[in-house]
């Protein structure tokens, strides 16, 4: 019974050690009208950077 706990935890490490190979893309998207400013998107009330 140990053995095979010991064999399930190995297995669960390698499965969880591999399971992303590839980075995570992020694109941002930002709506109309265009500010300069990074304070006015995160005090308006209507999403206007969307990632």
């Amino acid at each position: 019974m140990k053995k095979l706990l010991h064999i399930l935890f190995i297995y669960i490490g390698i499965t969880i050690s591999i399971a992303q190979q590839y980075p995570v893309r992020l694109i941002p998207s930002i709506f109309q009208p265009y500010s300069l400013k990074l304070g006015d998107y995160a005090t308006s009330t209507e999403p206007k950077l969307q990632l």
